[in-house]
This record gives C-alpha cells, structure tokens and sequence, in this order.
C-alpha cells in the first residue's frame, strides 16, 4: 500500500507543479518595467534608455530607433526587430529576425532563426544560423560574417561568408526543432585526446577531493548509503535509472518548449535547475559511497590488514577514474564510458535517495570514522 502511496504523491507533486507554472505564467508575462533586466512578456516595446544588460523573452519584440541599451542584449521570441543602438553583444533567437538601418551594435552579434535581414551597423562579428540571411546595400558589419546558409548579401564588394560553425552550437538543435527537420545528425562530439587526457585529470582529482571530504566530515552518511547500497544493490540501481531517465525526459521536454514556446520554456528553467542541483547531490554522494566500497574491495585483496576508509576512498577514487578512461580510449568509448559510469552511479543515486542523503539509516551501521 505505501509504494501506492508514494507514486500518488508524486504524481501529485508533478501535476501541482505543472499547474502552478501555468498560474504564475501570467505574472511573469507582465513583467515589462525598463528596470528589470529579464522580462517574460508577449509583447515588448522600448524607446528609451536601459542603463544594463537586457534580456527579453516574448513574441513581438521591437527596440526602436531611439532606445538604447547600456549593456549585452538577448532577445527570444518569434518577431525581432532592433532599430536602436545596442553599447554590447547582441544575441538575437526567433523566426523573423532584423537589424533595421538605424541600429548600431557596438560588439559582436550572434543571431539564429528562419529568415534574418540586416541593414544596420555591426562593429564585430556577425555570426549566423539560420535558413536564410539578407544583407542590404548600406549595411555596415566590420568584422566577420560567419554564416553556412543561404545568404543574400548586396553590399558591394562584399567579401565571402566564413563558414565555420562552432564545435558546440547552441542555436543548431533548438532552429532545428522548430523548423521540424531535427534529425540528430546535428549532435556531433568530437573530443581531442589533449582535452579527454585533462578532462579525465580533473575528474579524477575532483572525485578524490569529494570522496576524501565526504569520509571526513559526514562518515555517519556515507556509511548510512554504504549500507543500503550493500542491502540492496540491484533495487537501488533501478531506481537510479529511472531517476536518470526521467531527468532526460525533463530535459528534452524543456528544449521541446525553448524551442517551440519560447515563453513557456524559460519559465521552467529555474524549475528545472533545481531539480537537477538535487540530483547533481544526490549523484555526488552515491559515487563517493560507490569509490569508498570499491577501494575498500580492492585493498582487501591487496592487504589482510584492514585500511582507513579515507585511504579506501582515494584508491576507490583512482581505481574508478583509471576504468573509465581506459574504457573511454576504445572506439565509440566514450559513450561505453558513459554509460558505465550511469549505471555505477545509479546504484549510488537510488541508495542516496533511499536514505535521504545518508541521513536515514536502514539497519545498524558499521562504518563510522573516516
């Protein structure tokens, strides 16, 4: 009767959630006061002076030919139109997407939707992506165009668009799924040795710091994990999968709505911030509690002689690391790697949410000074 229970409540929790994000989104649709740097509003008009960063989330956005804005600007939405003089960066998210004649930005602009037109001035770089760009006569763009598109560019004597897109582009996957043709061909991972080498020295040097931390100051914890973990670990790690699963299901439905209801979107993100900080928590510590029992196994075998948990945590830590990377170097590795480390921690995840954090305990503990 109680896992009835439980799932009751959680579906609960979930649906009153979703409700109170729509209630709220009304409120935060109004919020269109020059003093506020972000705004979420479905129409958006300014024709005075922002003395700060601006961030605009809407569907009609207009900066005229007499505003001004003091710092960067981002703007999403579904028609964007900057007339004004912009002292920063300007990044710019939508369908229909224009610089007018009389805008100025004064740094790099970043822009990606369906059909984008530029006919204002740009003293940096101008990098684009999107399905089409239309360049006027009297546009003024000193640095580099960055585009891959199909472009319309009647300046006279225009030099030829670079087309380089960056390793990772936050623009491909969202103008992708709004213009339907998202196929996953877009997702590319391309990792140079140097990097996966520094990557792995940084993992492992982070997971022994967490590790020899964790058994230091919150042994009664860890042990609590430590033994729900040795109870039960086939349940525990089911239960991390699915906590796994249903965070990427969270997080591919977030970028549906960023994608598609822009508004919407962003008004989850803060929800979905924190629940991923939960489960960034709950994850560290299961991996830690996992490095302490795999180092406590190792150095059984290694020595009769029964080792401090604190040393059993930084070679459980060394020894984790070392696996993964080694698995890594293998074709396709990386995503063995990964996978890997998702079920090993999963287990970790599931025990840590059993026992709160450590916090419950399941039975008597015998793992107690670090």
């Amino acid at each position: 009767m109680k896992p009835h229970r439980n799932r009751l409540i959680f579906v609960v929790a979930v649906v009153g959630l979703l409700i109170l994000g729509m209630l709220l989104r009304p409120h935060a649709m109004q919020r269109t006061t020059p003093d506020d740097n972000v705004i979420f509003t479905s129409d958006y008009y300014l024709s005075g002076v922002h003395d700060d960063d601006l961030v605009v989330v809407g569907s009609l956005i207009t900066l005229d030919q007499d505003s001004r804005v003091a710092g960067d600007t981002s703007l999403a939405g579904q028609n964007l139109s900057v007339a004004g003089q912009i002292e920063g960066d300007l990044t710019m998210l939508g369908e229909d997407l224009f610089v007018l004649e009389s805008a100025q930005v004064n740094g790099d602009a970043s822009i990606a939707g369906k059909n984008i037109t530029i006919e204002g001035t740009i003293t940096g770089d101008l990098l684009v992506n999107g399905a089409s760009l239309t360049i006027h006569p009297n546009a003024r763009i000193d640095g580099d165009v960055n585009f891959c598109g199909q472009i319309d560019d009647q300046r006279p004597n225009a030099a030829a668009p670079i087309c380089d897109p960056p390793a990772i582009d936050p623009f491909a996957q969202l103008v992708a799924l709004r213009n339907r043709s998202f196929d996953g061909s877009e997702f590319t991972m391309q990792v140079a040795p140097v990097s996966m080498l520094a990557l792995a020295v940084v993992g492992t040097l982070f997971l022994m710091g967490t590790s020899t931390l964790a058994v230091t100051f919150f042994p009664r914890q860890v042990s609590h994990i430590e033994e729900a973990m040795r109870a039960r670990p086939r349940s525990f790690a089911g239960v991390g999968i699915a906590i796994y699963a249903l965070i990427i299901g969270l997080f591919f439905a977030l970028t549906f709505l960023l994608a598609m209801f822009p508004p919407l979107g962003f008004l989850f993100i803060p929800v979905f911030l924190i629940v991923g900080l939960i489960l960034l928590l709950l994850s560290l510590s299961g991996l830690v509690t996992v490095a302490v029992i795999l180092g406590d196994a190792l150095l059984r075998r290694l020595s009769r002689i029964p080792q401090p948990p604190l040393i059993a945590a930084v070679a459980g830590s060394l020894a984790l690391s070392l696996g993964l990377v080694l698995v890594s170097l293998l074709p396709f590795g990386f995503f063995f790697s990964l996978a890997m480390l998702g079920v090993v921690s999963s287990v970790g995840l599931g025990a840590s949410l059993f026992t709160r954090i450590g916090t419950r305990p399941v039975g008597r503990t015998y793992f107690i000074q670090g």
